[in-house]
């Protein structure tokens, strides 16, 4: 059993057989303490385990998504799932709130996979997460759905309704749930999980397609940013109507 050592800023610790049940978590006041001052921390974001000979990394969240970085591939963990650490060296990186966490794993020695494991891997873990091209209105539709979650790192249940994105935005609902469909229908022939829903369940989509855009980097901070320049333009724009009637 080879020894993980953990780093992140202020903490150096080395992870071996002496650790009870051979598993730490981390997060805001856990096993490793990440960053006890931020509220939008979980406590429990995520934890290191060894199991069936090899050291894993864990999303125990609900919602907020880990990105495990290593051998120049990068895996996007949803809350519950798990990759086993296979590289020399492994970055975690997670959010919370305005604030970004990194921690650095490594392994003295890199564990051999048996052959139909390193396949089963290849095919599903070392894929690069899902990118699409958005434009102007799409990033608005996101934005407006994901700023919660950027701003104050809400769950899926902090999410505005699609009329109020839609009252927002100045579109009508028709046209924000079409475009919606669109997006996740591009998203769902790209392999990601959960964009495929009708009924009830599509509600869940949309927090899924908010996770996935915000953990793979293509909505951002600026894209809220620009969806309040577009508030400010739409009241001005709103005002002068009502002006000139």
């Amino acid at each position: 059993m080879s020894p993980l050592t953990v780093s992140f800023p202020g903490t150096h610790r080395v992870l071996g057989p002496e650790t009870p049940g051979a598993a730490a978590t981390f997060g805001r006041g856990a096993d490793l303490d990440i960053d006890a001052r931020n509220p939008f921390l979980h406590r429990r974001a995520g934890r290191f385990v060894f199991v069936d000979g090899l050291w894993w990394v864990e999303n125990l969240s609900t919602w907020s998504p880990i990105r495990v970085l290593g051998g120049g591939t990068t895996t996007l963990l949803a809350g519950g799932d798990r990759i086993p650490l296979v590289h020399a060296e492994t970055a975690v990186r997670f959010d919370a709130g305005p604030c970004n966490y990194e921690i650095t794993a490594q392994l003295d020695t890199v564990p051999e996979l048996p052959v139909d494991r390193r396949r089963d891997d290849e095919r599903t873990a070392t894929q690069p997460p899902a990118r699409i091209p958005l434009n102007a209105e799409q990033r608005l539709l996101v934005a407006a759905l994901a700023e919660s979650r950027l701003v104050a790192n809400s769950g899926p249940e902090g999410l505005p309704t699609n009329r109020a994105v839609a009252e927002r935005l100045g579109w009508s609902e028709a046209k924000l749930n079409r475009k919606l469909d669109y997006l996740c229908h591009r998203l769902h022939r790209l392999g990601v999980a959960g964009m495929h829903e009708s009924g009830r369940r599509a509600v869940g989509r949309r927090g899924r397609l908010v996770d996935h855009l915000v953990a793979t980097g293509q909505i951002t901070n600026d894209d809220v940013v620009a969806l309040h320049r577009h508030d400010a333009e739409t009241a001005q724009a709103r005002a002068g109507a009502e002006g000139t009637r």
